[in-house]
């Protein structure tokens, strides 16, 4: 099981816990992955190095894709009526988006 996972099964085990007015829950592999992964991903980067790119160059994209599937099957545990955004802003923001 990887860490994001484990955090949506935590997740949802702690929002199934009671009638939340707030909720928050934090993914940060978006932030460490970019810091790790990003030079194996973008080919202008100084330390990029094809052969390390063969073997980790989609890790990052693959890593935002799961955290776009945590969201959403963290949704699907919200209510509809439940508003997940602060007036007309959203209140899920991702920290970095670097692709």
């Amino acid at each position: 099981m990887s860490n994001i996972e484990k955090k949506i099964e935590a997740t949802r085990f702690l929002m199934a816990q009671e009638d939340w007015d707030l909720f928050i829950t934090v993914f940060a592999e978006s932030h460490y992955a970019g810091h790790q992964l990003y030079h194996h991903f973008q080919r202008s980067h100084w330390a990029y190095d094809p052969k390390r790119a063969a073997r980790l160059g989609d890790t990052l994209p693959r890593t935002y894709s799961e955290l776009d599937s945590a969201l959403a099957t963290l949704l699907k545990g919200v209510a509809k009526d439940n508003p997940v955004k602060y007036g007309n802003r959203p209140l899920v923001v991702p920290e970095e988006i670097r692709l």
